[in-house]
């Protein structure tokens, strides 16, 4: 990677009590990028780990530390990453910056050719280190051009972790909400004019409303409105018996009010407090709490932005609120997770559940797609699961795998993205040859069907691997790593009984190295420098143990005689002398013993057979 040019002089200071870092500064572009794939179109979804135009897919490109280095130029994993979606293996580099910042429901934003992100600072605290634990917020031309502009810097408790969500408003000005933790307050920072508001914040005890709790919506979700948030209400100095719910609105810098739980000013029930415990799957879930009973509702996003609350669900098996519980579309349908089984049920039907599903088979629910039920399985790999109409499952051996391997459930929201007529899923990869990057995995791939425990019944079941591609661009270190891990996991699948125990056995893993060692010739210079001697070694020393086996397997008659003047009419001491010239030069070799380490013991014994009976002889 080039290095980049010294940080330029601050242009402007902007003053905000609401903001930690005062100073708004300009990055230099990136001189080493070279985009070509500058003809986006409109966007048609921001937010999640990809943002969607008409013709490019931006993403993040894997998983990486927040203290990697993070100047301008440098990141390749975790930057941000831009893909053709005619040719989705054709991949350029956007914004060479860190796209990890921890909350990870606020997503990739794309709005008029730039693109509006947080990233670790790359400033130095007090104590001279790296102050990659406060967050940078900035913009970045997609096409790579002009440069980089800083908005404000956080260098709160826990900056990384800020929840924050980036929205365009209906007079076109793009818009962050944060919550800002040191002052416990709901901040909205405008981009265009650099200045910053406080939408509400907690406060000591004085009359009027205090931040109490809030939550924002999943970014794919935004549309008009952000989150809510609930107050506590002091009156005289005193926390009454209610509290209020208000909505924040996408431009506005202050919340409205839409349920109030002072009921006594015009009705004769007691006072009311509210409390949202739960958004997810497009429902928010509260609690209504008066004369000391608590009752839970529930109420749909679009409806929630309106101030009648009164029409919300009330929900009768409140047991099933749990983040773990998957919604597929509406209240009367729902996967929830048991103590030993998935059930389908219900929010609003009394103790309804029909079992899914073994949970041992699954760890976390994702969502219902084209029939199936996906889900992270025990292991870590994404499966699915065939659902009937009536939602249960088919045949409750056949869970598919999807991913090739473990993904990464903490970081990476799992996409289903329909390109060119085909459905693909997206997923990080956990896995030691996945470093954390990205894959897809064609979604109408074959199902591959394998017998694992010979009773002649297929227990396996996995989407063709051939269907599942790297998504992006890797670092030749970890290229070399995840070429080394692959060696060293084929060295173990060497035959059972050594090579030349059994042809087909042989064959097979055959196939296997000689596909690696394609591989390695396909690799960079760069990348091939990185790939370790071991790894190098151990496919030299396996190529050679199938040269050197096949120079054992010539004396293989020698077995069913039992002098050497037999061996010697049967014509195996001419043989013997042939192999014993190769064996001679092989046994100076100084790979010798990782070679012969490969090779079957019956095999080896062949030949010393041999030297027993001729060299004795002699």
């Amino acid at each position: 990677m080039k290095k980049i040019l010294a940080k330029l002089i601050c242009l402007m200071l902007i003053m905000s009590v609401a903001l930690t870092g005062l100073v708004a500064c300009s990055e230099s572009n990136w001189k080493g990028g070279k985009v070509t794939l500058k003809n986006s179109g409109a966007v048609i979804e921001n937010a999640g780990f990809i943002a969607e135009t008409e013709n490019y897919l931006y993403f993040i490109n894997g998983s990486e530390s927040t203290t990697a280095n993070n100047k301008m130029g440098t990141p390749l994993k975790g930057a941000l990453l831009v893909a053709d979606k005619n040719d989705l293996s054709k991949t350029e580099v956007v914004v060479p910056k860190l796209f990890v910042a921890s909350d990870y429901s606020s997503g990739v934003f794309i709005d008029g050719g730039y693109v509006y992100y947080a990233t670790p600072s790359v400033e130095k605290n007090s104590e001279g280190h790296t102050a990659n634990d406060e967050l940078t917020f900035m913009r970045t031309k997609l096409d790579g051009s002009g440069t980089t502009d800083e908005f404000f810097t956080l260098d709160t408790s826990s900056a990384i972790a800020t929840q924050y969500r980036i929205v365009k408003a209906d007079n076109g000005q793009v818009l962050i909400y944060y919550y800002n933790a040191d002052t416990m307050s709901i901040v909205c920072y405008n981009t265009s004019n650099k200045e910053s508001s406080t939408v509400i914040k907690q406060k000591e005890v004085d009359d009027g409303d205090s931040l109490n709790k809030h939550v924002f919506l999943n970014s794919k979700n935004i549309t008009d409105v952000i989150g809510y948030y609930t107050t506590t209400v002091y009156e005289n100095k005193h926390e009454t018996l209610y509290n209020r719910v208000y909505v924040i609105r996408v431009g506005s810098t202050e919340g409205e009010l839409l349920v109030d739980g002072n009921n006594n000013q015009t009705t004769q029930i007691d006072d009311v407090k509210y409390s949202i415990t739960l958004v997810k799957d497009g429902f928010i879930f509260f609690t209504k709490t008066n004369s000391g009973r608590t009752e839970t509702y529930a109420i749909s996003e679009l409806v929630a932005r309106t101030s009648d609350w009164s029409s919300a669900t009330k929900i009768v098996n409140a047991e099933h609120v749990s983040a773990t519980t998957l919604i597929n579309g509406s209240l009367s349908e729902i996967y929830v997770v048991g103590d030993t089984k998935i059930y389908k049920s219900s929010f609003t039907v009394k103790d309804e559940k029909t079992p899914v599903a073994l949970k041992e088979n699954i760890s976390k629910l994702l969502f219902v797609y084209d029939g199936y039920l996906y889900f992270y399985n025990a292991e870590g790999h994404i499966a699915k699961i065939l659902l009937d109409q009536q939602g249960q499952i088919d045949d409750d051996k056949k869970i598919i795998l999807v991913s090739e391997d473990t993904a990464l459930t903490s970081w990476y929201e799992v996409e289903i993205k329909s390109i060119g007529g085909k459905d693909y899923l997206f997923y990080c990869d956990n896995s030691v040859t996945g470093k954390s990057y990205i894959k897809y995995v064609d979604l109408s791939a074959d199902v591959i069907e394998k017998d694992t425990d010979d009773d002649d019944e297929n227990d396996l079941f996995y989407l063709d691997t051939d269907k599942i591609y790297n998504f992006g661009k890797m670092l030749d270190k970890d290229i070399a790593e995840i070429f080394d891990s692959k060696v060293e996991t084929q060295a173990t699948y060497s035959p059972v009984d050594g090579i030349g125990a059994n042809e087909e056995d042989d064959q097979a893993f055959y196939e296997e190295v000689m596909k690696l060692k394609t591989e390695y010739e396909g690799l960079s210079s760069s990348v091939k420098e990185k790939v370790t001697d071991k790894a190098k070694n151990t496919l030299e020393c396996i190529e050679k143990a199938f040269e050197v086996a096949e120079k054992y397997k010539m004396l293989a008659d020698i077995e069913f005689v039992g002098s050497s003047e037999e061996a010697e009419d049967l014509g195996i001491k001419a043989i013997y002398n042939q192999v014993k010239d190769y064996i001679e030069k092989f046994k100076k070799d100084e790979f010798r013993d990782g070679v012969e380490a490969f090779i079957s013991d019956n095999l080896k014994a062949h030949y010393t057979k041999a030297v027993k009976l001729f060299e004795a002889e002699d």
